[in-house]
């Protein structure tokens, strides 16, 4: 994989199994769990993140918590659209 100074603007995150890997400025990379959303660890090579992943267990409190900012965000959206539909058919 290439570095953040070789790849520029156009590195990305990276999937592998439930784990989303996000370039930081420094060189290194996060693995972010995408069920309960928690940053897990900080590597400065891909490869030294997916043993602490297979490790990985969500708590129960951070799956709540993602459970429920989810549902709050899709309350919030559905409600803009209602009211956008609501404007335009004045």
């Amino acid at each position: 994989m290439q570095s953040f100074k070789e790849a520029g603007p156009q590195l990305t995150s990276v999937r592998r199994l439930g784990f989303t890997r996000r370039p930081n400025r420094d060189e290194t990379f996060d693995s972010i769990c995408e069920r309960c959303l928690r940053t897990i660890a900080t590597g400065k090579s891909n490869m030294e993140l997916p043993e602490i992943e297979q490790a990985h267990a969500c708590d129960h409190a951070d799956l709540q918590k993602t459970l429920h900012q989810a549902g709050a965000t899709y309350i919030r959206v559905q409600l803009e659209a209602i009211l956008q539909s609501a404007k335009k058919g004045r």
